[in-house]
C-alpha cells in the first residue's frame, strides 16, 4: 500500500529504518517505535518507498477509508499498542510500593481510558443488541465522563437528557446534556437542573444562561473542584457570577 502524503511517507520511512536497524531507537519518537513493533515489515516498506511526486504534504486523516470509518487493520494495530502500553504500565506499577501515591490527573486518564475501551468492546461484541449504539457510543462515553466529574464533586447525578439545540458554548461540537444534579451542603440538599456542554475539549456548566468553564474534560479532578465551587454557590444561594 503506497503512502497517501509526504508526511506519512517520511514517518513510515523512519519506521522502516527502525525495523531494518539503520535508525537508532533513541533518535526517534515513541510513536515511531510503537508502530515499528506492530507493523509488518513489508507494509512499512511499501509505505516508505512511495515517491513524493504528486503527493500532498498532509491529508486530513491518514487512517480513514472513503466511508469515513477506520479500517480493521488500523484499529487492530491501535489495540495492540494499548495492550503493550498497559503491560509496560503494569510492570512499572509492580516495581512501586502499594503505599506510593499517584497524581490524580494520571489516575483520571486511566479511568477514562478503561471506560472508552470497555464501551468499545461492548459494541463490537454485541452490535445487534446495541440500540442506536453506533451513533450514541460517543455520547454515552461523554455522559459517563461528566457523571464522573459530578460524583467527584460530591454531587449526585439523577436524570440526564442529551441536548438537540439551545447551546450557549458548544457552537462547533454541538454536544451537551441537561442533567438534574442533587447538591448537598449547609445541612440541606436540593436538586438543580444543570446544563453541561463541551467545546474543543473543555467542559462547561451553564447557570442562568451564563457559561462557566470547569476545565478540560479529561482533567476530572480539576473540573470536579471547579464544579464543587459552583455547587457551593448554588446551595448557599450565592451569586454564581463570582465563580467564573
Amino acid at each position: 500500500m503506497p503512502a497517501t502524503s509526504k508526511a506519512q511517507q517520511k514517518f513510515m520511512g523512519i519506521v522502516h529504518g527502525l525495523q531494518k536497524g539503520t535508525i537508532k531507537p533513541s533518535d526517534v519518537s515513541g510513536a515511531a517505535k510503537k508502530v515499528a513493533k506492530t507493523m509488518k515489515k513489508k507494509s512499512a516498506k511499501d509505505f516508505a518507498k512511495t515517491k513524493h511526486k504528486g503527493l500532498p504534504n498532509k491529508v486530513r486523516s491518514e487512517n480513514m477509508n472513503e466511508d469515513g470509518h477506520t479500517d480493521v487493520a488500523s484499529i487492530e494495530r491501535k489495540l495492540k499498542l494499548i495492550i503493550q502500553d498497559s503491560v509496560d504500565t503494569i510492570k512499572k506499577l509492580r516495581s512501586m510500593s502499594n503505599e506510593d501515591s499517584l497524581p490524580s490527573w494520571w489516575t483520571d486518564k486511566i479511568t477514562l481510558a478503561k471506560d472508552y475501551v470497555s464501551k468499545s468492546r461492548d459494541y463490537i461484541m454485541n452490535p445487534a443488541e446495541s440500540v442506536d449504539e453506533a451513533t450514541s457510543l460517543g455520547a454515552d462515553m461523554l455522559l459517563g465522563g461528566i457523571a464522573t466529574v459530578i460524583k467527584k464533586a460530591g454531587m449526585r447525578p439523577k436524570t440526564a437528557k442529551m441536548m438537540g439545540g439551545g447551546f450557549k458554548v458548544s457552537k462547533r461540537d454541538k454536544v451537551g446534556f441537561k442533567i438534574d444534579v442533587e447538591i448537598r451542603g449547609m445541612d440541606k440538599k436540593k436538586t438543580f437542573p444543570l446544563q453541561f456542554e463541551t467545546e474543543r475539549g473543555m467542559l462547561y456548566v451553564v447557570i442562568k444562561n451564563k457559561p462557566i468553564k470547569l476545565g478540560k474534560y479529561t482533567m476530572v479532578t480539576q473540573a470536579a473542584q471547579n464544579l464543587k465551587k459552583v455547587g457551593a454557590a448554588l446551595i448557599g444561594d450565592k451569586d454564581v457570577k463570582r465563580i467564573a
